[in-house]
């Protein structure tokens, strides 16, 4: 049956649209002109969902191209996928796909997506059977939800391939995984040598060697470890995926992401380095692949928006609003007997119907505050990286981990419970691998090392390790930042600093900054403690260089010269005057914060305010990313009202904050500090 079928919009949405915009932006050094007629023809017989993605081999002069499409359970999809199936052959895949469409045995519920992988070669006619890939546990499932999906799992295995060895495999390996592993997709590799594939999310580094001793996987450990390990630090995350048929097969293949496109993440150009120094990777391919990512809009100029597509968009609701977007998704390194090593990439090309996100949704019920606390806490232990860091907000120069790593540590490390204490040694581990010896620390490993960054991660590694051999040095550091006028600067007079790969002098950001000032000045043993006196404002806060309201940077002053009582009424008297009903949670859990240090009508403010936060907690345990950064103009010299806004994408950040809050009001409540 023909890929063109009906869609959302009310015409026909075939995938092979995704081809003509994917097309002029893609380099011939990754698919050729004789290759894309070949993937036409292929795409042409797919389901009408316009969602497609190529697996493309890196190595110099290996043209090989396979094509995957991912079906969701919304726009209709599948009913699409049904309808597409309805004249095919009858076998075990095509049986398992119509059911999982209709939901005639209730897997719906189960199962949200699918994943089909087809092998295509040059050979004409229709393709093989297409590989199924199903996902397992969910990201945040306790281990009694990950017990009753892995057993759920097996099943669906035994469907897939009745009668195959691939259930046994999969249920061993289940059975040898402890349930804090998690699975996340199971794939039927039909055609294949290896009739099932296992992939293993959040593996952190240096356990690889002992989860591959546990199942028994007989591959060379070492070099899979030493692998394992360099991509886990050059990443936001990667997937182990392991093979099976009566055992487990001595291949291993590892799945690296970043979730920013090349454009937005200096990490894609240092990954894609690693695989050509390795020989895995051509550099005619490294260098397409760092140019195929974009977005498309209908109405945007010169681009062949296809015609049926443009259809649908005038047809379909007013809230829906196609676009299309291209993504280098992740790569892959295969490693297989006696070493012999594979690298691939993974190019996704997608309409969407809406350019808007769903909103978070809250609790339900909505928590208490202590309930709150738990909750986040376990939202930012899932939310750490492989490389036991965090990372949040996005700039030209990628996103930050050691910044942001320092400022959620230390929420965690405030707690001071004895069951986060090897998680957190971890962090700090990381942390101090980080540090440049004679320096300290910065926004990430690509940026310089600034006093921001640095006196975050002092903070962290003065709550977690005060014997640190970091310490000392980064002080030092941080103390070069103080300016003749008593402040101290983000950046000092000599460092280089580049935006992408231009180099900038800056000057705005070496002068002294407030937010800076009162983030360092506990450090500094009240060296600051005269110029932020000085700098109070008359209606009693404290402005922020780097951040677009002022409410963190005041409540990070009060910590220093807090015990000046009338510098604390003035400020207590600006919270008092913030509208809260714009403030975002960051904002409003810092405005607690000063409101905490004010008289009982103050305080019972505050503990109003942080009850509201609790009941407007996201179900995972986030609060809703609120955490404005400014990207100011280098040569600015106060804030930046033009500058750009970032928020943390991640939500870590303001999670962390609002954390902290939360735990200081539970510490004054008890009578602590």
């Amino acid at each position: 049956m023909s890929g063109a079928t009906m869609h959302s919009g009310g015409a026909a949405l075939s995938p092979v649209g995704c081809l003509a915009l994917l097309w002029p932006g893609c380099d011939p050094a990754l698919v050729d002109p004789a290759a894309r007629q070949r993937i036409e023809q292929v795409v042409a017989g797919f389901s009408s969902v316009p969602r497609i993605a190529l697996e493309l081999r890196l190595a110099d002069g290996d043209r090989r191209i396979d094509l995957h499409q991912r079906i969701t359970r919304a726009h209709g999809e599948p009913a699409l996928l049904a309808a597409h199936l309805a004249d095919a052959p009858n076998d075990p895949i095509r049986t398992f796909l119509i059911d999982w469409a209709d939901d005639t045995d209730g897997l719906a519920g189960d199962i949200e997506q699918i994943f089909l992988e087809w092998d295509v070669t040059d050979a004409p006619g229709a393709v093989a059977t297409p590989a199924v890939f199903l996902p397992v546990d969910l990201r945040r499932d306790p281990a009694t939800a990950r017990r009753s999906r892995r057993a759920l799992a097996v099943d669906l295995i035994d469907r897939l391939q009745p009668g195959g060895a691939g259930r046994r495999a999969v249920e061993a390996l289940c059975n040898a995984l402890p349930l804090d592993f998690s699975i996340s997709h199971v794939g039927a590799m039909s055609g294949r040598a290896a009739g099932v594939r296992i992939n293993l999310r959040a593996v952190q580094r240096g356990t690889l060697g002992a989860v591959l001793q546990a199942i028994g996987w007989p591959g060379e450990i070492a070099p899979a470890v030493t692998w394992f390990d360099r991509l886990a630090a050059a990443s936001d995350r990667v997937t182990v995926a392991l093979d099976l048929d009566r055992a487990v097969l001595p291949r291993i293949g590892f799945e690296v992401f970043l979730d920013a496109p090349p454009q937005q993440e200096p990490r894609w150009e240092q990954l894609l380095d690693m695989l050509v120094g390795a020989g895995l990777c051509a550099p005619d391919k490294r260098a397409a692949l760092l140019t195929v990512s974009r977005t498309l809009l209908p109405e945007a100029p010169g681009q062949a928006w296809p015609a049926q597509w443009l259809l649908a968009a005038a047809a379909s609701e007013p809230t829906l609003l196609p676009w299309f977007e291209v993504q280098l998704s992740h790569v892959k390194l295969t490693l297989g007997l006696q070493g012999a090593a594979e690298a691939k990439a993974y190019v996704s090309a997608q309409h969407h119907w809406s350019r808007k996100s769903t909103p978070l949704a809250p609790a339900e019920p909505p928590r208490s505050r202590g309930e709150a606390i738990e909750a986040a806490v376990g939202f930012l232990l899932a939310a750490r990286r492989q490389d036991d860091l965090w990372d949040d907000f996005r700039l030209v120069n990628g996103s930050s981990d050691e910044w942001v790593s320092a400022f959620v540590g230390l929420a965690l490390a405030r707690l001071e419970r004895p069951a986060l204490a090897e998680f957190l040694d971890q962090t700090r581990r990381a942390i101090e691998a980080r540090w440049r010896p004679g320096s300290g620390w910065g926004y990430n490993a690509v940026s310089p090392a600034d006093a921001d960054s640095t006196a975050w991660a002092l903070k962290f590694l003065n709550a977690v390790a005060p014997r640190s051999g970091c310490i000392d040095g980064a002080r030092a550091f941080l103390a070069c930042h103080r300016l003749a006028d008593g402040g101290i600067a983000t950046y000092a007079p000599s460092t280089p600093i580049r935006i992408g790969a231009m180099a900038v002098a800056a000057p705005g950001w070496r002068g002294s900054h407030d937010c800076v000032a009162a983030n360092a000045a506990p450090l500094l043993d009240g060296a600051l403690d005269g110029y932020l006196r000085e700098r109070q404002q008359p209606e009693g806060g404290w402005h922020a260089m780097w951040w677009k309201t002022d409410a963190f940077a005041t409540a990070l002053a009060l910590d220093s010269v807090g015990a000046d009582a009338a510098v604390t009424q003035r400020a207590i008297g600006w919270a008092r005057a913030q509208k809260l009903s714009t403030a975002s949670p960051f904002d409003r859990a810092w405005l607690a914060s000063i409101l905490m240090r004010g008289d009982k009508d103050d305080r019972a403010r505050a503990a109003a305010m942080l009850d509201l936060l609790a009941a407007e907690q996201c179900d995972d345990g986030s609060w809703v990313a609120g955490a404005p950064m400014l990207f100011p103009a280098p040569d600015s010299a106060g804030r930046d009202p033009g500058g750009a806004v970032l928020l943390d994408i991640r939500r870590s950040f303001t999670t962390a904050a609002v954390l902290m809050v939360m735990d200081q009001a539970a510490r004054r409540d008890r009578g602590g500090a």
